[in-house]
């Protein structure tokens, strides 16, 4: 019997809320995730970025199943390993396709050449859809920034009141910029650790076996890799960090990796 509905979950994309699944039933649908070789060697990349991506998209993997999800989960390390994305979903028998918009524009382009009847859902983490972009920009001599920043505010009414930006000022740039000065950052605040499981002790082993090349290391290895553990630390950052974040956002002190960044993006 074939699968109804197949949703494609790309590793930056692990989102139970996102708009592909809306409509969607996991006794009729099901879910494909692929660890592309493509996708992890296309480009240079750190040994800690790839365990990232792995490990979270297999912890989604397992919290979707929990949910009565079938997954078919094409591992890296596993008995037939794929390429690409597009072969990741070739195989799987299925009335439609359907994908969260991809934000690699090469990835998008790939999954219609071979799948030209795929459904692409928007991303609800953008304000804008590319085409309102595409609209905006139509006829412009320059693309500015701040420019499309401020139209976009005006458009949704965020950070403005009675037509004029919140404030007075529409950024505030200038005080976003202070440096630690000759006694450097001082005491800064301790950010959490997620200590590595199971899983992602085991994708720290197979990145060090099959990208022994990638720069970096992955030792040392403490990125949130779940919704509940990114959620700590997001809750870190607003109450410890966030306070300081716009004084210091660009600021730089050796020996002092973390400072007053979130690093959640």
């Amino acid at each position: 019997m074939s699968t109804r509905n197949l949703i494609v979950v790309l590793g930056d994309q692990l989102d139970l809320d996102a708009a592909v699944f809306d409509g969607m039933d996991p006794a009729r649908d099901a879910v494909v995730m692929t660890e592309a070789r493509e996708e992890a060697s296309y480009l240079r990349q750190h040994k800690k970025r790839l365990v990232l991506f792995f490990a979270a998209m297999r912890h989604f993997r397992d919290a979707l199943r929990a949910r009565g999800w079938t997954v078919h989960y094409r591992a890296i390390d596993g008995e037939n390993p794929v390429e690409t994305l597009s072969d990741g979903i070739a195989g799987i028998d299925a009335e439609a396709i359907h994908v969260t918009l991809p934000g690699d524009h090469r990835v998008l382009t790939a999954l219609k050449d071979r799948f030209p009847a795929i459904e692409v859902h928007r991303d609800r983490h953008f304000l804008v859809s590319p085409r309102v972009f595409h609209d905006w920009r139509s006829g412009r001599k320059r693309w500015i920034l701040e420019d499309f920043y401020r139209w976009q505010r005006r458009e949704t009414g965020l950070l403005m009141e009675g037509g004029k930006p919140i404030g007075g000022q529409w950024n505030y740039d200038q005080e976003n910029r202070k440096s630690f000065g000759r006694e450097g950052p001082g005491l800064t605040p301790a950010r959490p650790e997620s200590m590595p499981d199971e899983i992602t002790h085991d994708v720290m082993a197979l990145v060090d076996r099959l990208f022994p090349d990638a720069p970096g290391s992955t030792t040392g290895f403490s990125e949130p890799v779940t919704r509940r553990s990114a959620l700590a630390h997001l809750d870190a950052f607003v109450s410890d960090r966030l306070v300081h974040f716009g004084d210091f956002q660009d600021a730089m002190a050796t020996g002092h990796q973390t400072l007053w960044h979130s690093r959640l993006s």
